[in-house]
């Protein structure tokens, strides 16, 4: 797969997150975020790993997390 079909950047999460992307950034620093890497400044989120993040959410019954981006319909 190319990057651009498989990642996200970081406008792209914060689009579907509804969060800043410096928190974004901090988030990911503190491993709270996974998949996420970096081409030079360019910072990119591996989309897989975020749906796998989304849905072990839903799994733990934190549907209100999980549902903000599908309320939103970014998902």
């Amino acid at each position: 797969k190319s990057a651009e079909k498989r990642d996200l950047t970081i406008k792209d999460l914060a689009a579907r997150t509804g969060l800043h992307p410096g928190s974004l950034r901090r988030l990911a620093q503190q491993g709270k975020i996974p998949g996420w890497y970096r081409i030079g400044r360019t910072w990119l989120f591996d989309r897989e790993e975020i749906e796998a993040m989304r849905l072990e959410r839903v799994a733990e019954n934190e549907v209100a997390y999980a549902m903000v981006p599908i309320a939103r319909g970014l998902l």
